[in-house]
């Protein structure tokens, strides 16, 4: 087994600031005496082929040097390999991503200097991964999650913010644009949940499956949500206005929308969702498509560098 840290750099990380930063970072690491090996990926298929590689050949520590996105690839490199149980890898990241969402449920801190310093204090924690198998209007995918997924108009504003451009796609702005963008183009979807105990069907709005508690640039979707439970926080809203939307926004990000009547709180290991027409899908602010999804959580499955 290799004892150095395997750097995963994500050059196009939040408007390719991970680029510009590397060298600077890299410096960091070394003052810090952390030693490690790196790799600059060219793109998410070589990312994952990275990661196989890695792992291969006995790296079992990684940092991701990027945001949401890049610890969504490491996440699915890791239990995509065959080689070793994914619960024996410890992750960690170096936060220069857009969102950077899942570091707000960690209290990782947004400075490199100070989330080197965390990693290396190396006080971990075990964390909860989702998993989600997607038939839709393309090939079956499987894919795995560490954050929050997101089943309609959240799958849609995803999809538009990953049509802006990089110019512009930057901070809260981007997702506040996606909202809007979005907004005027979403159809409400008649959905069929069934959860563990129970069963919702209606016309849905938006559906949140939360490990964590932030998505979106800050929007806390999940607010209740435990990373090492064994449960998804589930956030459902039903059919609303565009009117009430934007009158909600503020709330999204302060969770004040969880009081409108329209919006139910659940728990679950597992649930199956079915819509018609079917429902744009994200995960961790990754497009995934349009389609019927199960989706269940596997407890403790990775080991994480947090506070």
């Amino acid at each position: 087994m290799d004892e150095k840290w395997f750097v995963l750099v994500n050059p196009a990380a939040g408007g390719y600031k991970a680029e510009k930063m590397w060298p600077d970072i890299m410096g960091l690491l070394k003052n810090e005496a952390i030693d490690f090996q790196f790799q600059v990926s060219k793109s998410a298929a070589h990312t994952l082929q990275i990661i196989d590689a890695a792992i291969q050949h006995g790296s079992r520590k990684f940092i991701a040097v990027g945001g949401d996105g890049t610890i969504n690839l490491l996440i699915n490199g890791i239990f995509q390999q065959k080689t070793i149980e994914p619960n024996s890898i410890t992750i960690a990241i170096i936060p220069v991503g857009t969102g950077n969402d899942w570091i707000r449920t960690q209290r990782i801190p947004k400075s490199p200097k100070e989330a080197i310093g965390l990693i290396r204090r190396e006080q971990t924690t075990f964390h909860d991964v989702g998993r989600i198998d997607l038939q839709g209007n393309k090939a079956p995918l499987t894919k795995y999650f560490i954050n929050i997924a997101g089943f309609g108009f959240q799958g849609l504003v995803a999809e538009r913010i990953e049509g802006v451009s990089s110019g512009i796609k930057k901070g809260i702005f981007s997702f506040v644009l996606g909202i809007l963008d979005a907004l005027f183009r979403y159809t409400i979807t008649q959905v069929s949940i069934e959860l563990d105990e129970e069963k919702i069907e209606g016309a849905i709005y938006n559906v949140n499956a939360g490990i964590c508690k932030f998505c979106g640039g800050g929007m806390k979707m999940t607010p209740d949500a435990l990373t090492d439970d064994g449960l998804f926080d589930i956030t459902i809203i039903r059919k609303i206005s565009k009117a009430e939307v934007i009158v909600n926004i503020p709330g999204l990000f302060n969770g004040g929308f969880l009081k409108n009547k329209k919006v139910s709180q659940h728990r679950t290991k597992k649930f199956n969702i079915v819509s018609n027409p079917l429902m744009p899908v994200e995960c961790d602010g990754e497009v995934l498509g349009y389609g019927n999804a199960r989706v269940e959580i596997i407890k403790e499955a990775i080991r994480v560098i947090a506070n």
